[in-house]
């Protein structure tokens, strides 16, 4: 299979786009109901434990990785492409082409990562986007993505080139993808949660919360 994302498109994400998101959540409201949730015991919920490890790996990094192939493969030849170790200027063409989806495809599930984790059990229809610092990082994320695309002295170095205006559009199915997930992951979180504020605690829980 031909490169998908490249060492440099690798560093891209990772230090151009990734970095500036994760550190605007310092400013991130709470969610409406959060007073109402009980505290943390550190005791019963580790602050990284396997929940955190699944849905980071097993759930979001799934989705994302899913969605990246998909828009990957939509690039028009690659498939022709497949087996081969040499390529002719046309096909060299089309291997940057679906390079440049798999990484513009990335980046939109960047966003949608990041706007889906801003609550755990709250809608986004209901909490919509008050993190203005956030907000702006994913405006220049989109830009950074954009000059990496279209600049030409960025296309050298990311070895990136220009898409159409459809191939712009579609990676965009992956917000709309995730964040649905996202809705019906969240609305069962809510009702789990509902189930376990009325129902009795297990002798264990009574202990390490009296303690």
């Amino acid at each position: 299979i031909p490169l998908a994302l490249n060492v440099s498109q690798v560093l891209a994400i990772d230090i151009g786009t990734d970095i500036w998101t994760a550190i605007a959540y310092a400013w991130q409201p709470k969610e409406s109901a959060l007073m109402e949730r009980k505290p943390r015991h550190p005791a019963l919920e580790k602050f990284v434990n396997g929940g955190v490890l699944v849905y980071a790996y097993a759930y979001m990094g799934l989705m994302q990785m899913a969605c990246c192939w998909y828009f990957y493969f939509q690039a028009p030849g690659i498939w022709k492409n497949l087996g081969k170790s040499e390529f002719n200027p046309e096909e060299a063409h089309t291997n940057k082409v679906a390079s440049t989806m798999y990484y513009y495809a990335l980046v939109v599930g960047q966003i949608s990562a990041a706007m889906a984790t801003t609550t755990y059990h709250e809608s986004l229809l209901k909490y919509l986007a008050p993190n203005v610092k956030l907000n702006i990082c994913i405006g220049l994320e989109v830009v950074f993505a954009m000059l990496i695309i279209f600049e030409p002295t960025s296309q050298g170095i990311f070895m990136t080139t220009g898409l159409t205006a459809k191939q712009l559009l579609m990676p965009w199915m992956t917000f709309v993808a995730i964040s649905c997930v996202e809705e019906i992951r969240k609305s069962f979180a809510r009702k789990s949660m509902h189930a376990r504020e009325v129902s009795p605690q297990n002798p264990l829980t009574q202990r390490l919360l009296g303690a």
